[in-house]
């Protein structure tokens, strides 16, 4: 646990890590297997520099507190995404959520938690590599995204990814929603 900040520059990040201050993710920051909550009671930023990958995200503040990008912060990047309580701001250009998996829930907003667009872009792009694997997005009944890019890429000819919301689930795109490659199920708007 870090009382202060968490600064994940370079390389895979694995285990379990709890930030109570900001986060930021660098340049070199290579994902991982590990997961890193943003916890407490204080609104919190987070700092993101282009080409990095932060690991699975989770968002899990009290007393209606929330976490929104630093100044300077247009985008950012993550394995997964689990907003948990709290609320989650955006940034303002891309956020880009998705890793190489055979299938999971990779997009996650829970009942009472808030997700603010910022008049963004979230861009979902798992891959399963060569096995055609499933991705879920699963929101509190429905969530609105300013833009939405949707891209289930398969690393692999012949294998078809999917990316699906969960059931009773609306994702709904307010601007615009490109769909560039997998197979897309479930409800979107």
């Amino acid at each position: 646990i870090a009382a202060g900040s968490l600064t994940h520059t370079a390389g895979i990040m694995n285990g379990t890590w709890e930030a109570q201050g900001d986060v930021t993710i660098g340049s070199d920051a290579d994902g991982g297997g590990g997961t890193l909550t943003m916890t407490g009671a204080v609104n919190r930023n987070y700092t993101y520099t282009a080409s990095g990958t932060g690991p699975y995200f989770q968002i899990n503040k009290t007393g209606g507190a929330t976490v929104t990008p630093a100044g300077g912060t247009t985008a950012l990047s993550v394995d997964l995404f689990n907003l948990i309580a709290g609320s989650f701001t955006a940034p303002t250009g891309t956020m880009t959520v998705g890793r190489n998996a055979n299938s999971e829930t990779f997009f996650t907003v829970a009942t009472g938690a808030t997700f603010t667009h910022n008049s963004g872009t979230v861009t979902f792009d798992p891959q399963a590599g060569c096995t055609g694997g499933t991705f879920t997005v699963d929101v509190a009944t429905s969530l609105t995204l300013n833009n939405m890019n949707m891209s289930a890429n398969d690393t692999c000819d012949g294998f078809d990814d999917t990316i699906t919301t969960a059931s009773g689930d609306t994702v709904i795109a307010a601007g615009s929603l490109t769909h560039t490659a997998g197979i897309m199920n479930g409800t979107w708007e």
